[in-house]
């Protein structure tokens, strides 16, 4: 449901949902942090019973998932954990301690960094200052998930958010449309026609013509570069999309 709530902008859902399912356990990142083990396979792609490592994962996921939905942190010194995301809260030092503990359960080598909920790990470690820009997190995100192949879907998902993210300036046009088009790539046989769009709309394949100007045809062509997905959707394969897809109608 997470992945549908992001794409829907459902944050309150998100917030709701992840806080209420994090009082049914303990908190994995409460000090002395439990260090997270390699684990291949997401949660939701294994049926239970979990094994005991796959359930603490479980419990890391759900506390990141409500750290992306800008509630905070679960249990934060700071505020008691009520959900302020304001800049006063980010900075406050019993966040950044929870932060850092979030950083310290996890390497750049898991696979578990690689796929959502978990790539928040990056994010996490750029506000207590693991990396000194946005841009050094969201490379180390791209590099870890081309370090594991055989999840496409993972990759194009970073590959997409930097574009999103970073090249968005005039000097960086080139690197954004070869992050977009290796991320179409990497999404086209997912089925996941959502996160292809967002890949299309970024790259020389689906905005042939320059940032900023002007078409009177601008939604048809948008459309048109997702034509042939939508009359061929092959059945999106587990190891490619672990994110949980969504397809138009």
């Amino acid at each position: 449901m997470s992945w549908f709530w992001q794409l829907r902008g459902h944050q309150r859902d998100a917030r709701e949902w992840s806080t209420a399912v994090t009082e049914l356990g303990p908190d994995p990142f409460e000090a002395p942090v439990r260090p997270a083990v390699p684990l291949a396979d997401p949660c939701v792609d294994l049926p239970p019973p979990w094994s005991e490592e796959q359930v603490w994962e479980a419990r890391r996921g759900v506390r990141l998932l409500r750290f992306a939905s800008g509630t905070g942190t679960a249990g934060d010194e700071g505020d008691g954990g009520s959900g302020d995301s304001g800049g006063e809260f980010w900075g406050s030092a019993g966040t950044r301690a929870y932060l850092a503990r979030i950083v310290a359960a996890y390497r750049a080598d898991l696979p578990q960094v690689c796929r959502r909920p978990g790539v928040m790990w990056f994010f996490a470690g750029l506000i207590v200052g693991e990396w000194r820009s946005m841009g050094e997190a969201l490379d180390a995100m791209v590099d870890a998930c081309r370090a594991r192949p055989g999840r496409g879907w993972d990759l194009g998902l970073a590959r997409t958010l930097r574009g999103r993210m970073l090249d968005t300036g005039p000097d960086n046009e080139d690197r954004a449309a070869r992050d977009a088009d290796e991320a179409v790539s990497l999404l086209e046989g997912t089925g996941d026609l959502v996160i292809l769009a967002e890949s299309l709309a970024g790259g020389r394949r689906g905005n042939p013509w320059p940032r900023g100007a002007y078409r009177r045809d601008g939604p048809a062509a948008a459309r048109r570069p997702l034509r042939p997905y939508r009359t061929h959707r092959p059945r999106p394969r587990p190891a490619d999309h672990a994110g949980g897809g969504s397809r138009l109608p």
